[in-house]
């Protein structure tokens, strides 16, 4: 619990830095670490809990602030992993 409490700390920290100061956006993931954290948060077999879906929030703030930050998912492969992240909901949405 603890641990789930500093990790949302962490996202909220990112989000709040990147609100007061967009171009922080992309400093935020010149190093692949903290993108490949956030996909690693959503991923599919994560249970989905308050902090998968920060997660997914502040990953969709840092790729709509940056079009460094596009290119990095990209390279990341991280649109696949973002598809495999939502297929479980367009299977119980059904056709």
């Amino acid at each position: 619990l603890e641990d789930a409490a500093a990790v949302h700390n962490i996202i909220g920290i990112v989000e709040n830095i990147v609100e007061i100061r967009p171009e922080a956006a992309g400093e935020f993931c010149d190093k692949p670490g903290l993108l490949r954290w956030l996909l690693k948060r959503v991923a599919p077999r994560r249970e989905t809990d308050n902090n998968k879906l920060y997660a997914a929030e502040v990953l969709a703030i840092l790729v709509q602030s940056s079009e460094e930050n596009r290119q990095r998912l990209g390279d990341a492969e991280g649109v696949d992993a973002l598809l495999r992240a939502v297929a479980p909901y367009k299977a119980r949405s059904g056709p």
